[in-house]
């Protein structure tokens, strides 16, 4: 005060303090929100970088991650977080990562201890979902069309006897998550011989790959004629995949 009356300067107390801002990549997370890791083949795993930032006046510190909960051991901290966080908008990162080793819903919780006041544990609920990959066999015919197994019946005309008619092409595709292999084409039924068919040199499709075999008819008499090819795999549930033939032979 100058001259007991007017006021010259005033000081403030400041208070000082961390403040915890969570996100995952560009993501920001709120305390007490939930994060999905998605769906994943067991015995892999996917990693999810998580950042820490302070907006706080003061150093973040005492930062320590845990994780609890009823399926806690399919994730895990690979790479930890450093401290302390400068203030004002320092960051340090930590990876976290899902590898569930059983197929089905999981889900835990993520703790982030520090010494912000009214955050001292930053929580996370984490879930995700495992399968177990398996093959599965998908055949078409013409591409694009695909055949029921066991009631599919593919014809092929009219055709004279003795001369081959134009042969017809059939896709074999893994459309599943395992390797589709054990490949076998046999076949039989009524007029087994009167129908050539020309297989793959392939004997095994990826997840996604597709390979082609060829089926021509060749009627050794007039009338309708049949047989059934069967198709060995390892699906487990279309394993031989059956496709009835038929065609017709006429002489001139």
């Amino acid at each position: 005060w100058l001259n007991g009356t007017t006021p010259v300067t005033q000081r403030f107390n400041v208070l000082t303090s961390p403040e915890i801002s969570v996100a995952q990549s560009v993501m920001p997370l709120a305390d007490g929100g939930s994060l999905s890791f998605g769906k994943i083949a067991i015995s892999t795993h996917k990693d999810l970088v998580f950042t820490i930032s302070n907006t706080g006046s003061a150093e973040l510190t005492g930062l320590n991650i845990s994780i609890d909960g009823a399926d806690a051991a399919d994730f895990s901290v690979t790479a930890a977080p450093s401290a302390p966080v400068a203030a004002l908008g320092g960051s340090t990162t930590f990876t976290l990562r899902f590898m569930p080793t059983a197929a089905g819903n999981k889900a835990a919780a993520l703790h982030i201890a520090s010494n912000d006041d009214d955050e001292p544990s930053f929580d996370i609920n984490l879930s995700g979902s495992a399968y177990t990959p398996a093959p599965e066999i998908d055949i078409q015919q013409p591409a694009g069309t695909s055949l029921k197994d066991g009631s599919a019946k593919i014809s092929f005309g009219t055709v004279i006897v003795g001369k081959t008619g134009s042969s017809k092409s059939f896709t074999i595709k893994n459309t599943g998550t395992a390797s589709l292999t054990g490949f076998g084409i046999s076949i039989d039924g009524t007029h087994p011989k009167d129908f050539v068919i020309t297989p793959s040199s392939k004997k095994s499709l990826a997840p996604g790959a597709s390979t082609t075999f060829k089926v021509s008819f060749k009627p050794a008499a007039k009338g309708t004629r049949s047989a059934v090819i069967h198709i060995k795999n390892n699906d487990a549930n279309e394993n031989p995949y059956d496709i009835k033939l038929t065609g017709a032979g006429f002489v001139k």
